[in-house]
């Protein structure tokens, strides 16, 4: 009877000592039952999000689990009027809502996973849906629980091949795929003119792998062959037989869910060593040398990581075993960036470049 008061107190505390503005989650007594929120007037306060927790019916819910008071014994939804029931007070939460002008979320849904398949799915269906009607959020409680719980998902993967379908389907899921990991850097082997590259990842759905090199002409990015990321493969390998073409190469790696990772730049070493030295290497005062070890420098571009020209130094033009002072652009931003070195007699080469400041 005096949770109100209390929870009225609290809000007020919280306001008197907060920093930013923050919206508070606020749930009733009987552990956040939606019976309790149907008869609670709203705090005196704009920025209130309201809660309750669904497991009903509680016996249909909870039933063989090891944890309750009581042991339920097995059956099954929807039986008798439990389909009107669950309705009934799933809509009055939201004419709570609408009538007092405040959102309103299901903090807790979840059906056990001693119940039967079927009726698992039918309860799922028509709880989802009766949320979706109120507009009413939700966050399922224990998903991947693997035992005595709620769980529907198996072995504890979050995958769309470990999700029970119907739950997928009633929730409205999108395809669950897990981040590509350990994405190796490309290694780049030479022999004969040929160019085998090698890399290695882990990814639990099948995903788009493309090769790119850098082209010179375009200033861009371009796909040099692809492959299929398999969930049984870890280690990968590309055979190119024209090796002198690109300067770099990179992985993208595309994702089932849209997500796109690239690997750092890789130099093509089959181009033979490089000329020139970069120092101080990361640049933290604006203004960095280039020492050319055998021969002088004709032309520099710098780039950022997403290929785009940010500045160039058309006519550096000096002797071999001297370094030239270069100024980097005003207000450019900490990170990795690209020096593209152009030598006198046409070779070509990439220096990674780190900003500090």
């Amino acid at each position: 009877a005096n949770f109100r008061t209390v929870a009225q107190a609290l809000v007020d505390v919280i306001r008197a000592n907060e920093t930013a503005v923050h919206s508070v989650v606020v749930g009733a007594t009987g552990y956040n039952s939606i019976d309790a929120l149907l008869g609670f007037t709203p705090l005196n306060d704009s920025d209130i999000i309201y809660t309750f927790h669904f497991y009903e019916p509680y016996a249909y819910t909870h039933q063989q689990m090891s944890w309750t008071s009581t042991s339920l014994p097995n059956r099954d939804f929807p039986i008798g009027t439990d389909a009107d029931d669950v309705t009934t007070l799933i809509d009055a939460a939201g004419d709570w809502s609408t009538q007092h002008n405040a959102p309103v979320f299901a903090g807790e849904i979840g059906v056990s996973q001693q119940a039967n398949s079927s009726s698992r799915c039918d309860w799922i269906s028509t709880i989802a849906n009766l949320l979706k009607d109120n507009s009413l959020p939700w966050f399922y409680w224990g998903a991947i629980d693997l035992s005595d719980g709620f769980g529907f998902f198996n072995n504890g993967n979050i995958t769309v091949t470990d999700m029970d379908p119907c739950f997928g389907t009633a929730l409205g899921l999108a395809p669950v795929a897990l981040p590509i990991s350990d994405l190796s850097p490309l290694r780049i082997d030479c022999k004969n003119d040929v160019t085998t590259f090698s890399w290695s990842l882990t990814t639990d759905e099948p995903a788009q792998l493309n090769i790119e090199g850098f082209h010179e002409g375009r200033k861009q990015w371009e796909i040099i062959g692809q492959q299929r990321a398999r969930v049984e493969q870890t280690n990968y390998t590309h055979i190119y037989d024209n090796s002198g073409r690109h300067a770099y190469y990179r992985l993208r790696a595309e994702e089932v869910d849209g997500t796109v990772k690239y690997t750092d730049p890789t130099r093509n070493t089959c181009l033979g060593d490089h000329q020139w030295t970069v120092f101080p290497n990361p640049v933290a005062g604006g203004t960095f040398q280039l020492a050319a070890a055998q021969q002088p420098i004709a032309e520099v571009h710098l780039f950022d990581q997403l290929g785009r020209l940010l500045t160039h130094w058309p006519a550096v033009d000096m002797t071999a075993g001297q370094s030239e002072p270069l100024r980097l652009p005003n207000n450019l931003a900490k990170g990795t960036y690209w020096l593209r070195v152009l030598g006198a007699g046409g070779e070509l080469h990439w220096e990674k470049l780190s900003v500090a400041y």
